[in-house]
């Protein structure tokens, strides 16, 4: 079990209530198909780039969930419960909304958290860009 009290628990209440909410959801038992974007995933590695604030060309360019999707962030980096998660994958439902597949460090399976809860994250994130 994710311990995201001790890792996240200095989150800002609404991302820490729907992380939590998130989390209570995902670990009752669901019938479902699995994503085509579902693969043993690695665990996540130290940096190798220096984590920086997103620009604002940036923060749009990731509303683009295929342009979200690899990307490594810190979540709460001024704080003691800092952590890292990637966005390893994502889907749309039926009404068009995305879901995305969340994974953090401290986790072992991903969190399938909605557009908007990812959305909010990155405001308190830093990015981990690819080296190039």
């Amino acid at each position: 079990m994710c311990l995201l009290f001790c890792k996240f628990g200095k989150q800002s209440d609404s991302v820490q209530s729907a992380i939590i909410k998130r989390h209570q959801e995902l670990s009752r038992p669901v019938n479902s198909t699995p994503s085509p974007t579902d693969d043993p995933e690695q665990p996540l590695s130290k940096p190798s780039a220096e984590p920086r604030r997103l620009t604002p060309e940036e923060r749009q360019l990731f509303q683009n969930p295929d342009e979200l999707h690899g990307k490594q962030f810190v979540l709460s980096h001024d704080s003691d419960g800092s952590g890292m998660y990637e966005i390893i994958g994502y889907h749309r439902k039926r009404d068009k909304s995305v879901q995305y597949e969340v994974l953090f460090d401290d986790c072992e399976d991903p969190m399938l958290l909605d557009g908007g809860e990812v959305m909010k994250m990155l405001e308190d994130s830093l990015y981990i860009p690819n080296p190039s």
